[in-house]
Protein backbone atom coordinates (compact mmCIF):
# COMPACT_ATOMS: atom_id res chain seq x y z
CA UNK A 1 0.00 0.00 0.00
CA UNK A 2 3.02 2.61 1.14
CA UNK A 3 4.50 1.44 -2.46
CA UNK A 4 1.32 2.29 -4.03
CA UNK A 5 0.93 5.72 -2.35
CA UNK A 6 4.78 6.56 -3.53
CA UNK A 7 4.10 5.35 -7.04
CA UNK A 8 1.23 7.89 -7.44
CA UNK A 9 2.74 10.52 -5.24
CA UNK A 10 5.60 10.38 -7.97
CA UNK A 11 3.46 10.58 -10.96
CA UNK A 12 1.43 13.61 -9.38
CA UNK A 13 5.11 15.12 -8.86
CA UNK A 14 6.32 14.28 -12.26
CA UNK A 15 3.40 16.14 -14.17
CA UNK A 16 3.84 19.12 -12.04
CA UNK A 17 7.19 19.16 -12.86
CA UNK A 18 6.24 19.36 -16.38
CA UNK A 19 3.52 22.24 -16.26
CA UNK A 20 6.46 24.32 -14.73
CA UNK A 21 8.66 23.67 -17.53
CA UNK A 22 5.82 24.20 -19.51
CA UNK A 23 4.94 27.66 -17.93
CA UNK A 24 8.33 28.50 -17.57
CA UNK A 25 8.75 28.10 -20.94
CA UNK A 26 5.53 30.10 -22.31
CA UNK A 27 6.62 33.14 -19.76
CA UNK A 28 10.31 33.13 -21.26
CA UNK A 29 8.50 33.19 -24.94
CA UNK A 30 6.16 35.82 -24.09
CA UNK A 31 9.43 37.61 -22.96
CA UNK A 32 11.52 37.29 -25.68
CA UNK A 33 8.68 38.05 -28.60
CA UNK A 34 7.83 41.80 -26.28
CA UNK A 35 11.57 42.35 -26.34
CA UNK A 36 11.82 41.90 -30.25
CA UNK A 37 9.01 44.31 -30.75
CA UNK A 38 11.03 46.89 -28.41
CA UNK A 39 14.02 46.17 -30.32
CA UNK A 40 11.63 46.75 -33.65
CA UNK A 41 10.30 49.78 -32.47
CA UNK A 42 13.84 51.12 -31.60
CA UNK A 43 16.05 50.04 -34.36
CA UNK A 44 15.35 51.99 -37.38
CA UNK A 45 15.39 49.53 -39.86
CA UNK A 46 12.36 47.35 -38.89
CA UNK A 47 10.16 50.43 -38.46
CA UNK A 48 7.37 50.39 -40.89
CA UNK A 49 7.30 53.95 -41.67
CA UNK A 50 9.40 53.24 -44.51
CA UNK A 51 7.20 51.28 -45.78
CA UNK A 52 4.33 53.95 -45.98
CA UNK A 53 6.95 56.12 -47.53
CA UNK A 54 7.87 54.17 -50.53
CA UNK A 55 4.34 53.56 -50.89
CA UNK A 56 4.08 56.59 -52.12
CA UNK A 57 1.45 59.05 -51.51
CA UNK A 58 0.28 60.13 -55.05
CA UNK A 59 -0.54 56.36 -55.92
CA UNK A 60 -1.42 55.10 -59.69
CA UNK A 61 -3.21 57.83 -60.66
CA UNK A 62 -5.07 58.03 -63.81
CA UNK A 63 -5.65 60.67 -66.80
CA UNK A 64 -7.06 64.13 -64.76
CA UNK A 65 -10.01 64.26 -67.79
CA UNK A 66 -11.14 60.98 -66.98
CA UNK A 67 -14.04 60.11 -65.03
CA UNK A 68 -12.64 59.76 -61.45
CA UNK A 69 -15.32 57.69 -59.28
CA UNK A 70 -14.67 54.40 -59.92
CA UNK A 71 -11.50 54.83 -60.74
CA UNK A 72 -10.01 56.69 -57.48
CA UNK A 73 -12.68 54.46 -55.73
CA UNK A 74 -10.15 51.14 -56.63
CA UNK A 75 -7.20 53.47 -56.10
CA UNK A 76 -7.72 52.90 -52.10
CA UNK A 77 -6.90 49.28 -52.22
CA UNK A 78 -5.62 47.09 -49.31
CA UNK A 79 -2.13 47.34 -50.29
CA UNK A 80 -2.59 51.31 -49.65
CA UNK A 81 -4.64 51.11 -46.48
CA UNK A 82 -1.66 48.62 -45.31
CA UNK A 83 0.90 51.34 -45.99
CA UNK A 84 -0.99 53.96 -44.19
CA UNK A 85 -1.79 51.31 -40.77
CA UNK A 86 1.93 51.23 -40.55
CA UNK A 87 3.25 51.72 -37.27
CA UNK A 88 4.63 55.66 -37.87
CA UNK A 89 7.49 56.58 -35.52
CA UNK A 90 9.12 60.50 -35.40
CA UNK A 91 12.32 60.81 -33.59
CA UNK A 92 11.68 62.74 -30.08
CA UNK A 93 14.42 65.09 -27.56
CA UNK A 94 16.15 62.36 -26.82
CA UNK A 95 16.80 60.73 -30.89
CA UNK A 96 14.71 57.58 -30.05
CA UNK A 97 12.42 56.60 -32.51
CA UNK A 98 8.60 56.63 -30.40
CA UNK A 99 5.06 55.64 -31.84
CA UNK A 100 3.46 58.68 -32.96
CA UNK A 101 -0.05 59.56 -31.70
CA UNK A 102 -2.67 60.30 -34.51
CA UNK A 103 -4.28 63.89 -35.01
CA UNK A 104 -7.18 64.78 -35.62
CA UNK A 105 -8.61 67.42 -38.45
CA UNK A 106 -12.04 68.86 -38.45
CA UNK A 107 -13.17 69.23 -42.11
CA UNK A 108 -15.63 72.28 -42.56
CA UNK A 109 -16.09 72.23 -45.79
CA UNK A 110 -19.13 70.33 -47.26
CA UNK A 111 -17.13 70.15 -50.81
CA UNK A 112 -14.33 68.37 -49.36
CA UNK A 113 -16.61 66.70 -46.76
CA UNK A 114 -17.55 64.45 -50.09
CA UNK A 115 -14.47 63.14 -51.12
CA UNK A 116 -13.41 62.59 -47.05
CA UNK A 117 -16.48 60.28 -47.09
CA UNK A 118 -16.73 58.95 -50.83
CA UNK A 119 -13.30 58.67 -51.70
CA UNK A 120 -12.05 56.72 -48.39
CA UNK A 121 -10.73 59.42 -47.27
CA UNK A 122 -12.33 59.69 -43.49
CA UNK A 123 -10.71 57.94 -40.74
CA UNK A 124 -7.26 58.06 -42.53
CA UNK A 125 -4.78 60.41 -44.94
CA UNK A 126 -3.59 57.09 -47.22
CA UNK A 127 -0.42 57.28 -47.93
CA UNK A 128 0.77 59.58 -45.42
CA UNK A 129 3.81 59.05 -43.83
CA UNK A 130 2.15 60.76 -40.79
CA UNK A 131 -0.89 59.80 -38.79
CA UNK A 132 -4.09 61.67 -39.20
CA UNK A 133 -7.42 61.24 -39.18
CA UNK A 134 -9.66 63.27 -41.31
CA UNK A 135 -13.35 63.85 -39.40
CA UNK A 136 -16.50 66.04 -40.96
CA UNK A 137 -18.52 65.51 -37.62
CA UNK A 138 -19.01 68.97 -35.90
CA UNK A 139 -18.96 67.10 -32.66
CA UNK A 140 -15.22 66.38 -33.12
CA UNK A 141 -14.81 70.23 -33.03
CA UNK A 142 -14.09 71.22 -29.75
CA UNK A 143 -10.90 68.13 -29.42
CA UNK A 144 -9.82 68.72 -32.96
CA UNK A 145 -5.99 69.66 -33.52
CA UNK A 146 -6.58 71.07 -36.52
CA UNK A 147 -10.03 72.48 -38.16
CA UNK A 148 -10.15 73.22 -42.01
CA UNK A 149 -12.30 76.37 -43.08
CA UNK A 150 -13.58 76.96 -46.69
CA UNK A 151 -15.38 80.60 -46.99
CA UNK A 152 -17.62 79.25 -49.71
CA UNK A 153 -18.82 75.84 -48.45
CA UNK A 154 -19.30 76.65 -44.61
CA UNK A 155 -20.62 73.09 -43.50
CA UNK A 156 -21.37 72.32 -40.70
CA UNK A 157 -20.53 75.37 -39.19
CA UNK A 158 -22.16 78.09 -40.93
CA UNK A 159 -19.91 80.85 -39.54
CA UNK A 160 -16.84 80.56 -37.65
CA UNK A 161 -16.44 80.41 -33.62
CA UNK A 162 -15.53 84.04 -32.13
CA UNK A 163 -13.01 82.35 -30.25
CA UNK A 164 -10.20 80.14 -31.06
CA UNK A 165 -10.02 76.95 -28.37
CA UNK A 166 -6.35 76.93 -27.18
CA UNK A 167 -3.47 75.24 -29.31
CA UNK A 168 -6.23 74.36 -32.06
CA UNK A 169 -4.75 75.22 -35.35
CA UNK A 170 -7.32 76.94 -37.95
CA UNK A 171 -6.69 76.38 -41.45
CA UNK A 172 -7.99 78.86 -44.70
CA UNK A 173 -8.79 76.55 -47.83
CA UNK A 174 -9.72 78.49 -50.88
CA UNK A 175 -10.09 76.15 -54.21
CA UNK A 176 -12.30 75.51 -57.45
CA UNK A 177 -13.54 78.63 -57.36
CA UNK A 178 -12.10 82.21 -58.47
CA UNK A 179 -12.37 84.43 -55.57
CA UNK A 180 -13.31 87.61 -57.77
CA UNK A 181 -16.71 85.95 -58.75
CA UNK A 182 -17.49 85.23 -54.58
CA UNK A 183 -18.08 88.19 -52.69
CA UNK A 184 -20.07 86.90 -50.59
CA UNK A 185 -17.11 84.75 -49.48
CA UNK A 186 -15.33 87.58 -47.52
CA UNK A 187 -17.88 87.90 -44.65
CA UNK A 188 -16.60 84.64 -43.36
CA UNK A 189 -13.10 85.26 -44.64
CA UNK A 190 -12.98 88.74 -42.33
CA UNK A 191 -13.98 86.46 -39.70
CA UNK A 192 -11.82 84.49 -40.27
CA UNK A 193 -8.51 86.93 -40.71
CA UNK A 194 -6.38 86.99 -37.54
CA UNK A 195 -7.48 83.67 -36.30
CA UNK A 196 -6.07 81.67 -39.36
CA UNK A 197 -2.72 79.65 -38.89
CA UNK A 198 -2.01 78.98 -42.50
CA UNK A 199 -3.34 78.51 -45.83
CA UNK A 200 -4.63 75.77 -48.10
CA UNK A 201 -5.95 77.51 -51.95
CA UNK A 202 -4.62 77.15 -55.19
CA UNK A 203 -2.06 80.63 -54.74
CA UNK A 204 1.20 79.84 -55.41
CA UNK A 205 1.87 82.01 -51.60
CA UNK A 206 -0.15 79.63 -49.91
CA UNK A 207 1.28 77.83 -46.79
CA UNK A 208 -0.14 74.90 -48.56
CA UNK A 209 0.16 75.34 -52.29
CA UNK A 210 -3.32 73.34 -53.43
CA UNK A 211 -4.13 73.59 -57.03
CA UNK A 212 -6.72 71.27 -59.28
CA UNK A 213 -4.05 69.16 -60.22
CA UNK A 214 -0.49 69.01 -59.97
CA UNK A 215 2.29 66.87 -61.67
CA UNK A 216 4.09 63.55 -60.07
CA UNK A 217 7.12 62.21 -61.50
CA UNK A 218 6.70 58.64 -63.31
CA UNK A 219 7.95 55.74 -61.75
CA UNK A 220 10.49 52.82 -63.36
CA UNK A 221 8.17 51.44 -66.22
CA UNK A 222 5.36 53.85 -66.60
CA UNK A 223 7.18 55.68 -69.19
CA UNK A 224 4.98 55.98 -72.14
CA UNK A 225 6.35 54.78 -75.48
CA UNK A 226 8.01 57.98 -78.15
CA UNK A 227 5.83 58.77 -80.76
CA UNK A 228 4.43 61.65 -82.98
CA UNK A 229 2.05 63.28 -81.01
CA UNK A 230 1.12 65.44 -84.32
CA UNK A 231 0.17 62.44 -86.18
CA UNK A 232 -3.57 62.33 -86.80
CA UNK A 233 -4.35 65.83 -85.77
CA UNK A 234 -5.97 67.46 -88.98
CA UNK A 235 -7.50 70.56 -86.98
CA UNK A 236 -5.72 72.97 -84.82
CA UNK A 237 -7.59 74.83 -81.91
CA UNK A 238 -10.76 73.55 -79.86
CA UNK A 239 -12.26 75.01 -77.16
CA UNK A 240 -15.24 73.76 -74.87
CA UNK A 241 -17.26 77.00 -73.54
CA UNK A 242 -20.49 77.06 -71.29
CA UNK A 243 -19.80 81.06 -70.36
CA UNK A 244 -20.87 83.01 -72.99
CA UNK A 245 -20.35 86.47 -70.89
CA UNK A 246 -16.62 86.54 -70.75
CA UNK A 247 -16.36 89.04 -73.79
CA UNK A 248 -12.44 89.68 -73.21
CA UNK A 249 -11.53 85.30 -74.24
CA UNK A 250 -14.28 85.64 -76.71
CA UNK A 251 -13.12 88.13 -78.52
CA UNK A 252 -10.01 86.68 -78.65
CA UNK A 253 -10.82 82.77 -79.63
CA UNK A 254 -13.00 84.46 -82.36
CA UNK A 255 -9.96 86.82 -83.54
CA UNK A 256 -7.60 83.86 -83.64
CA UNK A 257 -10.81 81.98 -85.93
CA UNK A 258 -10.63 84.62 -88.05
CA UNK A 259 -7.05 84.90 -88.55
CA UNK A 260 -5.94 80.88 -88.75
CA UNK A 261 -9.76 79.83 -90.65
CA UNK A 262 -12.57 78.38 -89.20
CA UNK A 263 -12.38 75.03 -90.91
CA UNK A 264 -9.60 74.56 -88.18
CA UNK A 265 -10.51 76.49 -84.87
CA UNK A 266 -13.96 75.16 -83.14
CA UNK A 267 -16.02 76.15 -80.70
CA UNK A 268 -17.86 73.38 -79.00
CA UNK A 269 -20.27 73.91 -76.21
CA UNK A 270 -23.31 76.44 -75.00
CA UNK A 271 -21.12 79.08 -77.57
CA UNK A 272 -20.41 77.37 -80.03
CA UNK A 273 -21.41 74.19 -81.76
CA UNK A 274 -22.79 70.82 -80.51
CA UNK A 275 -19.93 67.94 -80.07
CA UNK A 276 -22.59 65.81 -81.09
CA UNK A 277 -21.82 63.70 -77.53
CA UNK A 278 -24.56 62.14 -75.10
CA UNK A 279 -21.53 63.34 -72.32
CA UNK A 280 -20.21 66.39 -71.42
CA UNK A 281 -17.23 65.29 -69.37
CA UNK A 282 -14.04 65.28 -70.94
CA UNK A 283 -13.41 61.86 -70.51
CA UNK A 284 -16.35 60.49 -72.25
CA UNK A 285 -15.09 58.03 -75.70
CA UNK A 286 -16.94 60.63 -78.07
CA UNK A 287 -15.51 63.78 -76.70
CA UNK A 288 -11.50 61.94 -76.50
CA UNK A 289 -12.36 61.33 -80.46
CA UNK A 290 -13.07 64.53 -80.89
CA UNK A 291 -10.06 65.60 -79.36
CA UNK A 292 -7.69 63.46 -80.16
CA UNK A 293 -8.12 65.27 -83.69
CA UNK A 294 -6.99 68.75 -82.44
CA UNK A 295 -3.28 69.96 -81.64
CA UNK A 296 -4.12 73.19 -79.44
CA UNK A 297 -6.60 73.33 -76.55
CA UNK A 298 -7.77 76.78 -75.55
CA UNK A 299 -7.70 76.92 -71.62
CA UNK A 300 -9.16 80.32 -71.29
CA UNK A 301 -10.36 80.93 -67.67
CA UNK A 302 -13.51 82.71 -66.87
CA UNK A 303 -11.86 85.34 -64.40
CA UNK A 304 -7.79 85.60 -64.16
CA UNK A 305 -6.54 86.03 -60.44
CA UNK A 306 -3.21 84.93 -59.34
CA UNK A 307 -3.23 80.64 -59.46
CA UNK A 308 -6.55 80.25 -60.69
CA UNK A 309 -5.64 77.24 -63.25
CA UNK A 310 -8.37 75.22 -63.45
CA UNK A 311 -9.58 71.74 -65.43
CA UNK A 312 -9.56 74.07 -68.37
CA UNK A 313 -5.66 73.56 -68.34
CA UNK A 314 -5.52 70.29 -67.99
CA UNK A 315 -8.04 68.45 -70.50
CA UNK A 316 -5.46 68.76 -72.89
CA UNK A 317 -2.73 67.28 -70.44
CA UNK A 318 -3.90 63.83 -70.02
CA UNK A 319 -2.67 60.71 -71.65
CA UNK A 320 -6.07 60.04 -73.17
CA UNK A 321 -6.09 63.67 -75.15
CA UNK A 322 -2.59 64.68 -75.77
CA UNK A 323 -2.97 68.56 -76.98
CA UNK A 324 -1.47 71.61 -75.70
CA UNK A 325 -2.70 74.03 -73.95
CA UNK A 326 -3.18 77.13 -74.97
CA UNK A 327 -3.49 79.57 -71.66
CA UNK A 328 -5.15 82.43 -70.96
CA UNK A 329 -5.48 83.04 -66.81
CA UNK A 330 -3.46 84.29 -63.68
CA UNK A 331 -1.46 86.97 -63.68
CA UNK A 332 0.57 85.05 -66.54
CA UNK A 333 3.33 82.88 -67.15
CA UNK A 334 4.85 82.94 -63.83
CA UNK A 335 1.81 81.42 -62.65
CA UNK A 336 1.41 78.79 -64.85
CA UNK A 337 5.30 77.85 -64.54
CA UNK A 338 5.00 77.38 -60.29
CA UNK A 339 2.45 74.45 -61.29
CA UNK A 340 3.20 72.86 -64.89
CA UNK A 341 6.25 72.10 -66.98
CA UNK A 342 7.09 75.10 -68.74
CA UNK A 343 7.94 73.64 -72.23
CA UNK A 344 4.33 71.79 -71.75
CA UNK A 345 1.92 74.98 -72.68
CA UNK A 346 1.64 78.62 -74.54
CA UNK A 347 0.32 81.55 -73.11
CA UNK A 348 -1.22 84.57 -74.61
CA UNK A 349 0.51 87.22 -72.29
CA UNK A 350 3.78 85.74 -74.21
CA UNK A 351 2.46 87.73 -77.53
CA UNK A 352 2.54 91.45 -78.18
CA UNK A 353 -0.21 90.69 -80.34
CA UNK A 354 -3.09 88.83 -81.67
CA UNK A 355 -1.13 88.43 -85.05
CA UNK A 356 1.82 87.10 -83.64
CA UNK A 357 0.14 84.50 -81.50
CA UNK A 358 -1.38 83.20 -84.54
CA UNK A 359 1.59 83.01 -86.86
CA UNK A 360 3.19 81.03 -83.83
CA UNK A 361 0.91 78.58 -83.97
CA UNK A 362 0.74 78.21 -87.53
CA UNK A 363 4.51 77.73 -87.45
CA UNK A 364 4.31 75.20 -84.61
CA UNK A 365 1.72 73.62 -86.80
CA UNK A 366 4.08 72.92 -89.72
CA UNK A 367 6.74 71.66 -87.48
CA UNK A 368 6.50 68.30 -85.76
CA UNK A 369 9.55 68.22 -84.11
CA UNK A 370 8.70 71.51 -82.21
CA UNK A 371 5.66 70.45 -81.30
CA UNK A 372 7.05 67.39 -80.05
CA UNK A 373 8.83 69.29 -77.80
CA UNK A 374 5.67 70.77 -75.73
CA UNK A 375 4.95 66.91 -75.25
CA UNK A 376 8.87 65.92 -74.08
CA UNK A 377 7.41 65.89 -70.19
CA UNK A 378 5.24 63.52 -70.86
CA UNK A 379 8.14 60.99 -70.82
CA UNK A 380 9.26 62.07 -67.03
CA UNK A 381 5.92 63.35 -65.38
CA UNK A 382 2.00 62.71 -65.51
CA UNK A 383 -0.62 64.32 -64.44
CA UNK A 384 -2.36 63.16 -61.09
CA UNK A 385 -5.54 62.78 -59.95
CA UNK A 386 -8.02 64.70 -57.40
CA UNK A 387 -8.08 62.40 -54.73
CA UNK A 388 -4.40 62.25 -54.92
CA UNK A 389 -4.24 65.47 -54.88
CA UNK A 390 -6.35 65.88 -51.91
CA UNK A 391 -4.28 63.47 -49.75
CA UNK A 392 -0.84 65.30 -50.55
CA UNK A 393 -2.49 68.82 -49.15
CA UNK A 394 -4.05 67.17 -46.09
CA UNK A 395 -0.60 65.13 -45.67
CA UNK A 396 1.13 68.66 -45.89
CA UNK A 397 -1.21 69.77 -43.16
CA UNK A 398 -1.08 66.26 -41.20
CA UNK A 399 3.04 66.58 -41.35
CA UNK A 400 2.90 70.41 -39.89
CA UNK A 401 0.78 69.18 -36.91
CA UNK A 402 3.03 66.68 -35.93
CA UNK A 403 6.89 68.82 -36.74
CA UNK A 404 5.97 70.44 -33.36
CA UNK A 405 6.98 73.78 -34.98
CA UNK A 406 5.29 77.45 -34.01
CA UNK A 407 3.70 78.10 -37.01
CA UNK A 408 3.78 81.70 -38.45
CA UNK A 409 1.54 82.86 -41.62
CA UNK A 410 3.85 83.95 -43.80
CA UNK A 411 1.07 83.90 -46.39
CA UNK A 412 -1.48 86.69 -46.33
CA UNK A 413 0.39 89.12 -44.29
CA UNK A 414 -2.20 91.80 -41.89
CA UNK A 415 -5.48 90.95 -43.88
CA UNK A 416 -6.41 87.73 -45.20
CA UNK A 417 -9.31 89.42 -47.06
CA UNK A 418 -6.89 91.53 -49.23
CA UNK A 419 -4.70 88.63 -49.62
CA UNK A 420 -7.02 86.27 -51.56
CA UNK A 421 -9.81 88.82 -52.71
CA UNK A 422 -7.74 91.73 -54.23
CA UNK A 423 -5.59 92.15 -57.57
CA UNK A 424 -7.51 90.00 -60.10
CA UNK A 425 -7.52 91.02 -64.12
CA UNK A 426 -9.57 91.75 -66.72
CA UNK A 427 -10.80 88.05 -68.69
CA UNK A 428 -8.82 88.89 -71.50
CA UNK A 429 -5.23 88.87 -72.58
CA UNK A 430 -2.17 91.31 -71.51
CA UNK A 431 -0.29 91.81 -74.94
CA UNK A 432 3.42 92.33 -74.13
CA UNK A 433 4.51 95.72 -75.25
Amino acid sequence: MLRGWQASESSRLQKCGRYLLFACFLTLATFAVASFSAFRLADPHFVSLSAALQAGIYGEASDSNESESSEEEAEEGPEEAGAAAAIQATPNASNAIVAEKAKLIFVNCVEDGKPVKKRGLQGKILRCPHQCNLTVNKRDFARADAVVFNPLWMTPLKIPPRTKIPGQIWAYSFHFESASQHGFARKATQALSGKVDLTMTYKGTSDIFRPYYRFRSLQPGERPDPHNYAEGKQHLLLWFVSNCGAKGRMSLFKGLQKILGPERVHMFGACGRSAGCSSAHSGDPCNIRLMSKYKFYAAFENTRCEGYITEKFFRGLGTSTPMVPLALGGLGRKDYEFLAPPDSFLHVDDFSSLEELAQTLLEIDADDTRYNRFHAWRQMQKVTTQTANYRVAYCDLCERLHSGQQLHPRSYGASLEKWMFDGCLSDGPRWKS
